[in-house]
């Protein structure tokens, strides 16, 4: 299977001028911008390159040790250099970078502005990164009709396209895919700026916001591109028809951008995501439907807080510990907590837990997922025993 390494090393030294952008570009530069920065940039574009911008990095850093550090960050900096140094992409200029963390608040939000021709711009979102703050503010979308970042991605392509006016297409990976279809929602004027947007995996919006006018008016615009085990972007609602493409990963290592199948100058599509996203899909849109958007909130902040408590920042953190740790911290600060939020951190998760027990007896009727139903009833006993 080819994938986003060996389209760089195919259509490296084609000029974008030559073809014009397309999908995987987009893709491309959805996937730089989790790249770190911060230091790099001169705030003017002619200087800003990429392959300027690879250079200094490449002068100041240790990449010895860069490559040491997680494996997503170790991914996306490689990824990084060897796209800035073909033809393609390193006169590509990087504009208008915008970066806000802010752990009090619950925000974590970053965008940027790559010029890829004279009249074309790619205003791409960040998306969630590893931190425990960015994966707050992707669950806040459960009970808020607008978290801060998209608030920000709003007033962000505002501010660049009322400066820049140039051709824009909006895109982002997992939130920033949510912060680019928001964006085009909330445009008004600048919406005629506005060729399309690519969602890449990113959750879908709420229903308060699929009922309204515009929104309706912005599906024409919006291409959402799934990998075949879609976990987060199956998240919440999406009207517009989705497009399914392969991955030489599993489960929910298929987010990973660099993992996803492609086919010339688009992705290697398929006819619908697995069963284990469908799965993933009924079950959580089923739990989110039965309780309502207080419980959700109540429910968020006490888990947040017991992450925030076991000085847990990072997923690599929560990872570390694993399930049985994480339920014995879950455990050991329940008896901290009011009774209010001890009992709902309690029927909450083993609300989640019961419906995915009965979404897995509806589905294994169906033949599916040998063995789903006794997993998830042996999570809901250990739940109990250590919630007690």
């Amino acid at each position: 299977m080819y994938t986003l390494d060996d389209y760089l090393n195919w259509r490296g030294d084609i000029d974008i001028s030559y073809d014009g952008i397309n999908e995987v570009d987009c893709a491309l530069l959805s996937w730089l911008s989790y790249f770190e920065y911060q230091g790099l940039i001169t705030g003017d574009g002619r200087k800003d390159t990429l392959n300027n911008i690879a250079e200094r990095y490449l002068e100041t850093h240790d990449i010895e040790a860069d490559s040491k550090r997680d494996l997503f960050f170790n991914s996306v900096f490689k990824t990084f250099v060897k796209t800035a140094q073909t033809k393609r992409f390193g006169h590509v200029s990087l504009n208008c970078y915008q970066s806000v963390i802010d752990k009090d608040k619950g925000v974590q939000f970053s965008a940027m502005t790559f010029s890829v021709t004279p009249a074309q711009d790619i205003l791409v979102y960040e998306g969630t990164d590893g931190t425990i703050v960015g994966w707050r503010e992707d669950c806040a979308l459960a009970y808020m009709d607008e978290v801060p970042a998209q608030r920000l991605a709003v007033e962000y392509m505002e501010k660049t396209i009322s400066r820049r006016k140039k051709r824009t297409i909006l895109c982002g990976h997992s939130k920033g895919g949510n912060l680019a279809a928001y964006a085009l929602i909330k445009a008004d004027e600048k919406k005629r700026y506005i060729e399309k947007v690519f969602n890449f995996d990113g959750p879908g919006m709420n229903d308060r916001i699929m009922a309204s006018a515009e929104y309706k008016e912005s599906l024409k615009k919006i291409v959402t591109i799934l990998p075949k085990t879609s976990i987060v972007g199956r998240l919440f609602g999406h009207s517009e028809t989705f497009r399914v493409t392969d991955s030489d990963e599993k489960g929910f290592h298929q987010h990973d951008l660099t993992s996803w199948g492609i086919k010339g100058t688009s992705f290697d599509y398929m006819e619908s995501v697995d069963n284990l996203s469908e799965y993933v899909d009924s079950t959580i849109s089923a739990w989110i439907s039965d309780i309502s958007e207080e419980r959700r909130k109540k429910f968020l902040d006490t888990l947040f807080l017991i992450f925030e408590k076991n000085n847990i920042n990072t997923l690599e953190e929560f990872n570390a510990l694993g399930s049985i740790k994480t339920l014995t911290a879950v455990n050991s600060y329940l008896s901290e907590l009011d009774e209010e939020s001890r009992q709902i951190l309690k029927q909450v998760i083993g609300d989640l837990v019961s419906r995915g027990i009965k979404t897995a007896r509806e589905r294994a009727a169906r033949n599916f997922a040998n063995g789903a139903e006794k997993a998830a009833e042996k999570v809901e006993r250990r739940l109990r025993r250590s919630t007690v």
